[in-house]
């Protein structure tokens, strides 16, 4: 960011300093007018631990503004700016638990103070803060030292109450700040102009980072939710229908591989998501993530069982190990891939109707897929059998002696 970092759009704020003067922050601009800044003093760089300065402008449109030192939500000390109601602002210190917003945390409210500067005027918020850190929570000589922003955009919360309920946030950022580049000389307010000792903002301080908005959050929600529910109690039940049906190796093949492919989209997809939700084998999202991962890892084995049982059974006409442990591998995975999917749409706080959707069509699917089985396992069982349809049950089986005989006990 440029050293006209603190001049964006705000000539008539006279408490704000239009033109900071800091010998050296470190600052991130996720979107327009929001704007983050960090500064290090130097005792506090000398020994590890200490005073740090922070500082938060954005628009008084939004509700609130938050920043955090870590990477990701989760475990990260945060600190939410909202305006109190009487033309200033609140500083609420708050510890990331995961996916839920972050708490309220007393611990850290005798070390943060709000300085002289900050306030609400002219359609801008500013928080000037200090705040005493520890070397475990902070390393102040980081050249790449991790911190998270979010924000939300709504009607003012108007309140001095450090521990108010907040609502999720509208988009967040993630990115990296040179701490060894926001070194300021002493140790006191840089974010004023009567501080004459200080200089201009150094060049360099810029900070590196990406930033997701909720919108895109939810697009790739979509996208991973829907390809994963298609493949998972739909292609791949349908594909294992077709070998007791119609007997068609290469059409059983063809859309077992086309489900694989589905998967591996999907988790790449996943992947993502949950990089953007701090989700990702981790906090909330561990079972869900972890278990998704490992599931489709064991899926691509699969068709490599299906190639040696399918070789093994052209040569001697038989099912074999290879082609129960295929069968029976396979028909595992899928129920676990399906359990994985409802602890998804947990995870994703579904509504209720998708729930109900995705389990009525999971029961369908396995219903048919027993009925099937049973159909091709039992014929005497007249039930389940239809008029003019043929045993479906391993007629090459029945028929070794004839060349390529089609397996049909899947």
């Amino acid at each position: 960011m440029s050293s006209n970092f603190m001049r964006i759009c705000l000539p008539n704020v006279s408490f704000i300093i239009v033109s900071t003067v800091i010998s050296a922050a470190a600052s991130f601009s996720p979107v327009e007018n929001i704007n983050y800044a960090v500064s290090i003093p130097s005792n506090t760089a000398s020994t590890g631990g200490g005073n740090i300065y922070f500082q938060i402008i954005a628009p008084s449109t939004y509700q609130w503004v938050g920043i955090g030192i870590g990477q990701q939500m989760m475990g990260a000390a945060i600190f939410v700016v909202y305006a109190d109601g009487t033309g200033n602002v609140t500083i609420s210190p708050r510890a990331g638990v995961g996916e839920t917003m972050p708490l309220y945390n007393p611990n850290a409210a005798s070390g943060t103070t709000r300085l002289a500067g900050s306030g609400v005027r002219d359609g801008m918020m500013v928080a000037n803060v200090r705040y005493t850190t520890a070397a475990s929570t902070l390393q102040v000589n980081s050249s790449s030292s991790a911190w998270i922003g979010a924000w939300k955009s709504g009607t003012p919360l108007d309140t001095a109450s450090p521990s108010t309920i907040i609502n999720g946030h509208d988009a967040h950022a993630q990115y990296t700040l040179d701490l060894t580049k926001a070194v300021i000389a002493l140790d006191s307010n840089p974010f004023l102009a009567s501080n004459s000792t200080l200089g201009t903002l150094e060049s360099g301080a810029a900070a590196t980072g990406v930033k997701f908005r909720v919108s895109e959050i939810k697009n790739f929600q979509g996208a991973h939710g829907i390809i994963m529910a298609l493949v998972v109690v739909v292609l791949l039940p349908l594909g294992a229908m077709l070998i007791p049906t119609i007997g068609r190796v290469w059409l059983h093949a063809a859309v077992q591989l086309i489900s694989l492919a589905g998967l591996i989209i999907g988790l790449g997809l996943g992947i993502y998501l949950a990089h953007m939700t701090d989700l990702l084998y981790r906090s909330a999202g561990t079972t869900h993530t972890v278990f998704g991962t490992v599931i489709i890892c064991l899926f691509i084995l699969q068709p490599v069982l299906g190639l040696t049982h399918h070789r093994r059974f052209e040569n001697d006409g038989r099912q074999g190990v290879f082609g129960h442990l295929h069968v029976w591998y396979g028909r595992t995975l899928i129920i676990l891939a399906v359990v994985n999917g409802g602890l998804g749409l947990i995870l994703a706080d579904n509504s209720r109707c998708g729930v109900i959707a995705y389990g009525a069509v999971a029961g369908v699917m396995a219903s048919l897929y027993i009925v099937i089985v049973l159909r091709a396992r039992f014929p005497s069982l007249k039930i389940l059998q239809k008029k003019n349809v043929p045993n479906v049950e391993i007629v090459g089986m029945l028929r070794r002696n004839e060349p390529h005989a089609i397996d049909k006990s899947r």
